[in-house]
């Protein structure tokens, strides 16, 4: 079923990547980088799951969405780490009339963290991500979360995969694209 997910209709059309504001790095060739702000400081903060930042997500994007249609989120690198930060603002959302399948991707085989020099290439996430519970996601539009996005890969491979699971449609919107300098 093709279901908006924003309440804003123009963004329910794009087939981009959407994101709230730009992620810049800590540290920036060796040293601490000017531009880091407090915006990227709450990405860092969400990554270590502190509730000051799964707060301020959530109150930022809840207004911004509709309701009735799953939530996924990318899984972590790790396997193991299914309590992330991302997951925790989108299990807050779907309690706000949206269904909650954050547990619908699954990493079965860790990888090497992007964020410090692991491969970027789409096959990565291909070949160790599975998607559980499809009758979740069935012919449904469905979000699909991330916390950064620098290439865009993990994302599309998810909506890859979750469209060969039978998703009709999937929206991808990141909290934050990384900086490019």
């Amino acid at each position: 079923m093709l279901r908006k997910v924003f309440v804003n209709p123009e963004y329910n059309n794009s087939d981009k990547t959407l994101y709230l504001d730009i992620y810049h790095p800590y540290r920036y060739e060796g040293e601490k980088n000017p531009n880091f702000d407090d915006f990227s400081g709450l990405i860092l903060d969400l990554k270590e799951k502190k509730q000051i930042a799964i707060n301020y997500f959530f109150e930022n994007l809840n207004p911004l969405l509709a309701k009735g249609f799953p939530i996924i989120t990318v899984p972590s690198s790790n396997p193991q780490n299914i309590d992330t930060g991302i997951t925790k603002v989108g299990i807050l959302l779907a309690q706000e009339g949206r269904i909650n399948a954050t547990s619908c991707l699954q990493r079965y085989k860790q990888v090497d963290k992007k964020a410090n020099g692991g491969n970027r290439d789409i096959s990565v996430d291909l070949n160790s991500i599975k998607v559980y519970n499809q009758y979740m996601i069935k012919e449904q539009t469905v979000l699909l979360l991330d916390d950064v996005t620098t290439t865009g890969n993990s994302l599309s491979a998810c909506e890859r995969l979750l469209k060969q699971a039978g998703a009709a449609k999937v929206v991808k919107l990141a909290l934050a694209k990384t900086a490019s300098y």
